[in-house]
């Protein structure tokens, strides 16, 4: 929440409740016609580095692996069909305007400036959950940091398919 308001209060305009709604209504739009909805298969242990950082600070890891059977992934959409995550994700809307409305006027901000992550976290945590079920090989899923929305939904995600997670 600090870390949040710290970022918005330098941003004179965050989008409108009717805006967000036309630009979450372009993402479905755009991952169902250019995505593919099909889940990836992976090997048995899964790296998830969604930026430059994580990626060096993973790749040793990886490398120094004696057993070679892991799956390097550098972003979500390599493994999870947006297309799903964003149809799931429609389900969720009527939460997030009882929580938008329920919020102070800061709060109110917060919510509009991140929304793609308030949207989108529920259906990450169930395409996610199928992912990992389709994938009950996985032993272990590494991540180099969980404070972002979309990989905390990935971490629920395979505690819940009892999938270990480092």
């Amino acid at each position: 929440h600090y870390s949040t308001m710290w970022y918005i209060k330098g941003r004179r305009r965050v989008p409108s409740l009717f805006i967000i709604f036309f630009l979450y209504l372009g993402r479905i739009i755009y991952f169902s016609l250019s995505k593919s909805w099909k889940y990836s298969s992976v090997k048995s242990i899964l790296f998830i580095a969604p930026s430059k950082n994580n990626q060096r600070s993973l790749e040793p890891i990886a490398d120094a692996l004696k057993n070679k059977d892991y799956t390097f992934c550098t972003s979500l959409h390599q493994i999870l069909p947006y297309a799903r995550v964003y149809w799931y994700s429609i389900l969720w809307f009527p939460s997030f305007l009882k929580l938008y409305f329920s919020s102070s006027k800061e709060e109110k901000k917060m919510i509009r400036s991140q929304y793609s992550y308030f949207l989108s976290a529920p259906g990450i945590v169930k395409v996610a959950s199928v992912f990992f079920n389709k994938n009950s090989h996985i032993k272990v899923t590494v991540f180099t940091n969980d404070h972002t929305s979309p990989i905390r939904s990935v971490i629920q995600a395979a505690k819940d398919c009892n999938i270990k997670t480092l």
